[in-house]
């Protein structure tokens, strides 16, 4: 069980000052405050006042009902991450399902209804309606992986750090040989697209490549495979970064099924590691990262917010995972 002691000497200041932090002493510099916080989180730190507290809690998972079976795959490792740090901890975990009509309501009437400690939101899509309802939650309450601006005690966010997600796939097919690097991303596959283009456009700037917005490929489901086809045969990519899995693997059938070699023509990369990306044929590269923990820290910040000890961002790191489908 991590201790403040534990946090001191990570730190290297005093366990009084650890101790001032997590309290909300006056006299220490919100810089310190926050960065106590911070570390406080990723270690797991929990206050002995809820260690001590017989009480047992009930947590919200609030999901979505028309959540894609691609996303429900991702979000399963989240959930039992998540739960089994409550279960060790004798608390009680309910998934909630976000229905349709739910979204034009009040989140804090969902939580209340429930008789919940507090939730964290694992949705992709979030509406206007919801939106403005996080706005207005006075529970404890954790987003996973939409980042909002939201400048609230009780409101946290825990996520994957996308932008550097994508930055190290376009490193790594530089660090191949590759200068002529598209972006593909199919709507309605990943709501996370704008954060992955600002890390392939932030890479390919970095490393003194022009962007080029004719090399970034942004289509709807409707005959993609036309689309991808005419795309590569006029751009001529020697690597392609995909927006996700399910992307990578489309593009990879299209290819194949028009004669292109993978990786010897093109290299692909996708993103999440989600399991189909190992069963294909090739095998699909990918940004690998590490969902069940996700679920741990969720549950974390989650506690910790509901302690007292606010949060603003947490993210966990990924790294690349290379298969069949690229080559260096």
């Amino acid at each position: 069980m991590v201790t403040i002691k534990d946090i001191s000497n990570k730190l290297g200041i005093s366990i009084s000052s650890v101790s001032k932090a997590l309290n909300g002493a006056t006299d220490i510099s919100q810089k310190t405050r926050e960065k106590v916080i911070e570390v406080a989180n990723e270690m797991g730190y929990v206050k002995k006042s809820v260690i001590n507290n017989k009480i047992n809690l009930k947590f919200g998972i609030i999901v979505d009902q028309n959540c894609n079976e691609y996303d429900k795959v991702l979000n399963y490792d989240v959930i039992q991450g998540f739960n089994s740090k409550a279960l060790n901890e004798d608390n009680e975990v309910l998934i909630v399902t976000l229905k349709e009509s739910h979204k034009k309501g009040c989140l804090d009437a969902i939580i209340k209804s429930n008789n919940l400690s507090g939730a964290i939101l694992l949705i992709n899509n979030i509406s206007d309606s919801i939106h403005k309802s996080i706005f207005k939650v006075t529970h404890p309450f954790v987003i996973i992986n939409n980042y909002l601006s939201i400048d609230k005690q009780n409101v946290g966010y825990v996520g994957i750090d996308m932008v550097e997600g994508m930055r190290n796939v376009v490193n790594y097919f530089v660090k191949a040989g590759h200068r002529d690097i598209s972006f593909i991303n199919i709507k309605n596959n990943d709501v996370f697209y704008q954060d992955k283009l600002v890390g392939y456009i932030a890479a390919l700037t970095s490393l003194g490549i022009n962007y080029n917005p004719d090399n970034v490929l942004n289509i709807s489901n409707d005959n993609y495979e036309e689309k991808i086809l005419k795309f590569v045969k006029s751009k001529n990519p020697t690597a392609i970064c995909a927006d996700n899995d399910l992307t990578a693997y489309k593009i990879l059938n299209v290819l194949s099924h028009n004669g292109y070699d993978v990786p010897k023509d093109i290299s692909i990369m996708g993103f999440d590691n989600n399991f189909i990306s190992n069963c294909s044929l090739p095998s699909i590269s990918t940004v690998s990262y590490d969902r069940n923990e996700l679920g741990i820290k969720a549950y974390v910040a989650l506690n910790n917010i509901l302690n007292g000890n606010s949060i603003n961002r947490m993210q966990i790191k990924s790294e690349i995972l290379e298969r069949e489908s690229s080559k260096m």
